[in-house]
């Protein structure tokens, strides 16, 4: 999640042209990362616009953890 007081400018473009850069998709590729996957549905899904007129007492799935530790862990798994 990401939030500014200004509209967030997102250029699909660019971020597309980076990841068809051969050195980029070698970098993600020796990590193991299928970036295409990983970043293509928000690339080409549709944004939200929460801005300061959207309804928000239709929201329900939401994240109400102030303290998320456990969820950015990335630890080898036994």
């Amino acid at each position: 999640m990401l939030g500014s007081r200004q509209p967030i400018v997102l250029d699909r473009e660019a971020i597309g042209a980076r990841l068809a850069d051969p050195r980029v998709r070698a970098y993600y590729r020796r990590a193991g990362i299928d970036i295409e996957r990983l970043i293509g549905p928000y690339l080409d899904g549709e944004r939200a616009q929460y801005g300061p007129d959207f309804d928000r007492s239709k929201l329900t799935d939401f994240n109400t953890d102030l303290f998320p530790k456990d969820e950015y862990d990335l630890s080898p798994r036994k």
